[in-house]
This record gives structure tokens, sequence and C-alpha cells, in this order.
């Protein structure tokens, strides 16, 4: 049965992540900016000192560099300038197919979204993460550990690692376990994504840690929803439902 999100999460912060190219030989997904959508004029604010540092472990700012970051292309980052406020959610929606786009009904359905939803530019950027093939730039919603009630799309990390035999065994309605792996040698908060026992992926380590807190403390269901790409290297969306404990209801 298919599933739909029913619940939107408005954000009120977008992480701006990025990923090296694939010559650089790191798939790190760096948090490098945050983006406050909270009012119609949206800001922009790189990272820097320990915020930096909390946000990406094990990492600094000069790794990043090393890599060839400079900023993202629209907002040049620089020494004396960390913060925009000028043309920000323009520069990012247009990371996007325009609503008048006469198929946008069938991309939204693509994130789980029913053909009547209103979905506001924020929730439409953190739920497709409006990648792009030309850059290595991602947005994705800073999720609040208090939320009791939301559905998300989550595209499973590190699915091109995984050792399928040439044919995914995840088929869209299927559920599948969170389970969390606290040995894993990258990120102690890692949450890898289990269809019939195999492993599909993992929670991408930037939404993890909220995730993790949910499964102790809310009632979580997962739930494939779509299977792109090559059967022996998928991509794999999730829709993740969340909603309050029996005990919670019971309080």
């Amino acid at each position: 049965m298919e599933a739909y999100v029913d619940h939107i999460v408005e954000p009120d912060v977008l992480l701006l992540a990025w990923q090296a190219p694939d010559h650089m030989k790191n798939r790190r997904r760096w948090v490098v900016a945050k983006v406050d959508v909270r009012s119609d004029s949206w800001t922009l604010r790189y990272l820097s000192g320990d915020e930096f540092s909390d946000a990406n472990p094990d990492a600094s700012s000069s790794d990043l560099l090393a890599l060839g970051f400079e900023g993202y292309p629209a907002f040049a980052r620089r020494i004396n300038q960390q913060y925009f406020d000028k043309g920000v959610r323009e520069a990012f929606m247009r990371r996007l197919p325009p609503r008048n786009r006469p198929d946008f009904v069938s991309y939204l359905r693509r994130f789980g979204f029913r053909d009547s939803a209103s979905i506001s530019d924020a929730a439409l950027l953190a739920y497709t993460e409006a990648k792009l093939p030309s850059d290595g730039f991602s947005l994705v919603g800073e999720l609040r550990n208090d939320m009791m009630f939301g559905d998300l799309m989550l595209d499973l990390a590190g699915t091109r690692y995984q050792d399928f035999g040439g044919s995914c065994p995840a088929c869209p309605g299927d559920e599948v376990v969170l389970k969390k792996e606290p040995t894993n040698p990258y990120d102690p908060s890692a949450i890898e994504v289990l269809c019939s026992g195999q492993r599909m992926g993992y929670v991408n380590r930037l939404q993890a840690p909220a995730v993790g807190h949910w499964m102790n403390e809310r009632s979580v269901r997962a739930l494939v929803h779509r299977v792109n790409g090559r059967s022996g290297s998928p991509k794999v969306y999730v829709l993740l439902q969340v909603r309050p404990s029996g005990k919670q209801l019971a309080a």
C-alpha cells in the first residue's frame, strides 16, 4: 500500500551540505552553512569555529578547504563576509523545477506528497534536498528532537557500497527496520536501514542523531517509498513516520 507524507515537517533551518567531487575520494557530507527560513527574507550564514566542529566531527575547516570548497557560487565565502541576507530564497529555489511546470505534480509525487498537498518553499527544499548533478550541494532540514508528529523522506546514504548481488531486495511499500550501530568506527550515531535482514544503507549522518532520539522516545515506522537507479546500485528513498509513543498518548 502506498504511503504519503501526511504530516509535513516545516523546517526553521536548512543545513547547506556539500560533498567533494568523486575524484577527491572523500564522500563525507560536510555541513558548511545554515539557512534561516523562519521569515520571508531568508539568511545564510557559513559555519566557523566550534559550530563548524560540532557539525563536522573529527574534521577541520582546513580539511574542507583542501578538498576545494570555495562556498556556494551565489554567496562567495570570504574572510570578511560569512553572512548573506539578499536573494537567498531565490538562489536556492532555482535548484528546483518551477511550480508552474506542467509536470510539477508528478515531481511532488516522487517525494511522497499527495496531489492536493500545500508545500512551502522551505519544506520543498528539505524534502527534495535540491540536489543537482552539476555540483555537490544539497539542503537538509535541521531536525528537532522534540518533534511529536512528522513524515520525512530519507534518501539513504551508503547504498552504493552495499552488495545486493545484482538485484536490490527492496520494493516500494516494504517496511524496513532501523537499527542503531553504536560501534560504527566512523559515526557512533549511525543508523543502518535493513530490508529482510539485508542492509540497504544508512540514515544520513546529518539527521541520524534526531532519528536516533525518536527511536527511543517516539513510535517510528519506515517504509520504502521509491527505488531509483541500477538494480545493483540503487538509490533508495524511505518514508519515515514519527508519532507519539503509546506512553506519551496515555499521558
